[in-house]
């Protein structure tokens, strides 16, 4: 793999991050959010390279992790937060 080679950056590429503080936004309704995602999916999902997350969810103390890569969304609930966590 050559690092140094020059390259080119598509600029119409660009990234965003969100991270919230549960304390302060609460945690996420799950309903909620799978219907802002259904839409956000048909109507941008080809436009969507990937996308990642964790999510403290209401009502349960399981993290709910994210992976999507296009319209392609795999969800699903892992080890519990820790105690002074999310």
């Amino acid at each position: 793999l050559d690092t140094e080679g020059e390259h080119v950056h598509d600029q119409s590429v660009t990234s965003i991050g969100i991270e919230l503080d549960q304390k302060t936004h609460g945690a996420v309704d799950l309903g909620l959010y799978n219907a802002w995602l259904d839409v956000l999916l048909r109507e941008k999902g080809a436009d969507l390279f990937r996308m990642k997350g964790v999510l403290a969810v209401k009502g349960i103390e399981d993290k709910y992790a994210f992976h999507a890569v296009h319209m392609i969304y795999k969800g699903y609930f892992m080890d519990p937060w820790a105690h002074e966590a999310p």
